[in-house]
């Protein structure tokens, strides 16, 4: 009666009307990879309050998905009468059985990148709330842990990770950072019995990263072959985009002569809270004397997004796209991050050209091309909505 929110069209509005993919993937995409993976509930269990007894990643993906696919096979009048009534059924004319097998339909034809299954077990590996153990409590030790470690307490932070993995042994993720906590201390014995817990128990980028951390440590302690043996056999690995960009990044600070490694090594392995941002700055700068590519400005323009000057971040990625970066990777993501800081500053011809651009090459994903579909959509109305200059 509108009286209660129907969470499952309110949240999931949100995330069908996001112009770019959530870490590389695509809201279908993510879905089709839970339910391959038999993580997905049944959509109806998504109604009312039954919403928040689920995974929130999940059950904000799935609400998301199946709004954006209202959107792309009826058009955008079907989803406001869905979303100004509160019913999919009553908005959509169809029981909402039907309406899920024909969503899951639509799913099945929507392509996959390799690592998708693995990533998909690692974003929505935890329980909903009402099946957590002591949700309440993991939360606010989670949050005491995330204090610790932004201040640098590593003892705090270790006391903290211990506290959570007794009440609740599957936080992996909680794992993950006391294993990189134990070998920054220099623990390697401990952090490597704490890796063999994770193994055979947590999805393989939740692994992966726990191994990156240990070969952080050896980067940090000046041990530069051991740390480029093992980032170079993690590079494959089932992992994030982002993840895997880092990797590269730390592969060619090794790579570097100095001081190029050294401070590419303070940027990028430092321990928890310990790095200033002013600081972070000033080391980007020295970079950009010791390096004749645009890897300094890409790093600055990334550092300086939080800070909501996209017009400093459009000028820096400008930049670092005409001096040249290293990788595709890379290249390819100071390019999803000029189109939206053009966009946002209302450089708009050159967010459409940019987006043209995001859409071609052979490394173009599927996430790549429709947030450029999007983008351009958005130049479009924005021109219409406000013609003069």
């Amino acid at each position: 009666g509108g009286l209660l929110p129907e969470p499952t069209l309110v949240e999931g509005m949100a995330v069908a009307l996001e112009p770019v993919a959530r870490e590389e993937l695509t809201p279908h995409q993510w879905a089709k990879a839970a339910v391959a993976s038999e993580l997905a509930p049944p959509l109806s269990s998504l109604l009312g309050v039954s919403f928040f007894g689920q995974n929130q990643a999940l059950a904000y993906t799935l609400a998301g998905s199946f709004l954006r696919f209202v959107l792309d096979t009826r058009g955008a009048a079907a989803l406001r009468k869905t979303y100004a009534l509160g019913s999919v059924e009553q908005g959509l004319g169809k029981p909402f059985a039907v309406l899920e097998a024909e969503w899951k339909k639509y799913l099945a034809q929507v392509p996959l990148p390799a690592r998708a299954a693995a990533l998909a077990k690692q974003r929505f590996e935890r329980p909903g709330v009402w099946s957590q153990v002591c949700p309440h409590l993991v939360e606010q030790l989670e949050g005491e842990l995330a204090a610790a470690l932004s201040a640098g307490d590593f003892v705090r932070a270790l006391e903290k990770c211990s506290a959570v993995l007794e009440l609740d042994p599957a936080a992996t993720q909680v794992r993950t950072t006391r294993i990189s906590l134990l070998a920054q201390r220099g623990a390697l014995g401990a952090a490597t019995e704490q890796l063999k817990l994770l193994e055979g128990r947590a999805p393989t980028p939740v692994i992966t990263r726990a191994k990156v951390a240990l070969a952080d440590a050896a980067f940090a302690r000046g041990e530069y072959a051991r740390a480029e043996v093992a980032y170079r056999a993690l590079l494959d690995d089932p992992q994030s985009e982002a993840d895997s960009r880092q990797l590269e990044v730390k592969l060619l600070a090794l790579g570097a002569g100095e001081p190029a490694r050294s401070l590419l090594r303070e940027l990028l392995v430092q321990p928890f809270g310990a790095q200033d941002a002013r600081l972070g700055i000033h080391l980007m700068r020295e970079l950009a004397l010791a390096r004749a590519d645009g890897l300094a400005p890409y790093l600055e323009a990334r550092q300086l997004r939080s800070s909501q000057r996209y017009d400093v971040v459009l000028s820096l990625l400008r930049s670092a796209q005409q001096q040249g970066l290293p990788s595709e990777r890379l290249r390819r993501e100071a390019l999803r991050l000029q189109v939206q800081a053009a966009f946002i500053t209302g450089a708009l011809s050159e967010a459409e050209a940019l987006a043209s651009q995001l859409a071609q090459g052979e490394d173009a994903s599927l996430p790549d091309q429709l947030a450029a579909k999007e983008w351009s959509a958005r130049v479009a109305f924005r021109r219409a909505s406000n013609p003069s200059p």
